[in-house]
């Protein structure tokens, strides 16, 4: 059973990242509704002095360091397309938040499996 579980994870993770793998988004953003977050931007091209993000609307220019990498601090109430452009092409990425009663999810579900399968 456990040897399932475990292979089903790991077919899904291993999905995950080939879907994320020309993207400009890093794996590690998971955006939380009305909190101000830090959305990490990767892959861009080094210090390119012309990329901005336009997102709802507004657009900021970007600051990209030697490896490719941006961050932008922002706010979200509902989840949004962000436009990345770095000067020759633009790429719409989608912005997904989460409601933050959510993180409750996780831990309940471990009580409910340690109950139900009697190991603690």
């Amino acid at each position: 059973m456990r040897f399932l579980i475990l292979s089903i994870f790991l077919f899904l993770d291993g999905l995950t990242s080939l879907a994320q793998e020309n993207s400009f988004l890093s794996n590690e953003n998971i955006l939380i509704q009305h909190v101000e977050q830090e959305l990490e931007l990767v892959n861009l091209p080094p210090s390119c002095s012309n990329c901005s993000i336009t997102i709802d609307g507004k657009t900021a220019q970007l600051i990209v360091n030697e490896e490719g990498e941006s961050w932008v601090n922002l706010t979200l109430t509902e989840s949004t397309a962000a436009t990345i452009s770095t000067g020759n092409d633009e790429v719409i990425e989608r912005l997904s938040v989460v409601p933050l009663w959510l993180s409750l999810v996780p831990p309940l579900l471990a009580i409910l499996l340690a109950l139900v399968f009697k190991e603690v």
